[in-house]
């Protein structure tokens, strides 16, 4: 990655799990790098990298501009799962990415490379023990999947203009990870959660999603290229429970949740998140695609365009991140 020395790198979403995560291995490779990020945002860490800071987000356009001027990569990884209402999976995808787009063309057209952070959801659900293939037809079933899809299909249409990939990744999981951090706590409990009747699903350790978007930025490939990332395996339920439960030291008992029980709770807190105007995590919407049987993604073609090579299987990754949560005293 000596590539990325001395140059000039802009993370949308920064302050994020993920965005966090990939600042720092941009500054340890010597990059420069700049970070937009709203002015509610907790900055502390990223001050602490010496990154540079634009903020007021999206809605600044100036400070977009600024951002954006003489950058030679741009990674766009905002626009997480966690919204207040359904439109706000478009506001944070689809429009960021329209806007985004916009700017760098106006500020900087002759950007080195365009990455766009997108998920597995964006493609959908795979067919049972069938992992999903870049030139399968996308077909989300949740908004989140849409919004992230309908990203993808701006930031296709600029391939001849900008050189531009997709990442999709599936679930990205380490230290820092909120969204997975009251499974930890419930199976560090005695109790293991069984969504539905259970699925298989791919997972990435968040050091190896990181090392994948870093290849996109440096390694030759052509424009408009979309790569899905995974560690290669296939997780059910039980090898979930089995990884985490030797995290954290238990022996948990299975608790099924069933699908109509699971709506009734996203159906709740997206009220919630409508009434308070506080985003949430888990929503009817997040609810259908964690009943779905399948989430499995193949990174054949990222292994041989990129030479990616995941590093941290489930029952590594799963020690790491319960250290990481003690460390951070988010888990006794």
């Amino acid at each position: 990655m000596d590539a990325l020395a001395g140059r000039t790198a802009l993370v949308t979403g920064a302050s994020g799990f993920l965005g966090g995560h990939l600042v720092e291995a941009l500054v340890g490779h010597g990059a420069r790098v700049r970070a937009l990020v709203r002015r509610s945002s907790d900055t502390t860490a990223l001050r602490a990298h010496g990154v540079e800071l634009f903020q007021g987000g999206f809605e600044d356009l100036e400070g977009l501009r600024l951002a954006v001027a003489g950058a030679d990569y741009v990674v766009h990884a905002a626009g997480g799962g966690k919204v207040a209402s359904v439109e706000d999976f478009y506001a944070q995808n689809r429009d960021t990415t329209q806007l985004l787009l916009q700017v760098i063309l106006q500020e900087a057209p002759h950007l080195e490379r365009f990455v766009l952070v997108s998920s597995a959801a964006a493609a959908g659900p795979s067919e049972p023990a069938r992992p999903a293939t870049e030139d399968g037809p996308p077909h989300p079933t949740s908004h989140y999947g849409k919004a992230k899809l309908a990203a993808e299909q701006l930031v296709l249409l600029e391939k001849a203009r900008l050189p531009v990939t997709v990442i999709r990744p599936p679930a990205v999981y380490g230290p820092g990870d909120t969204r997975m951090l009251g499974l930890f706590k419930a199976i560090r409990r005695g109790v293991m959660p069984r969504l539905g009747r259970g699925g298989v699903t791919s997972m990435i350790y968040v050091s190896d999603c990181v090392d994948a978007i870093l290849l996109a930025l440096v390694r030759p490939h052509p424009t408009g290229r979309i790569y899905f990332v995974a560690d290669g395996e296939p997780y059910d339920h039980a090898r979930v429970g089995r990884a985490i439960a030797a995290a954290v030291g238990a022996s948990p008992v299975t608790v099924p949740l069933p699908g109509p029980l699971l709506r009734a709770a996203g159906a709740v807190t997206e009220a919630f998140g409508k009434a308070t105007g506080r985003p949430v995590a888990l929503t009817r919407d997040k609810v259908q695609d964690l009943l779905q049987p399948s989430w499995l993604v193949s990174a054949a073609l990222a292994r041989s365009e990129l030479g990616f090579a995941p590093k941290v299987l489930l029952e590594e990754g799963a020690k790491r991140t319960a250290e990481g949560y003690r460390r951070a005293g988010w888990m006794r």
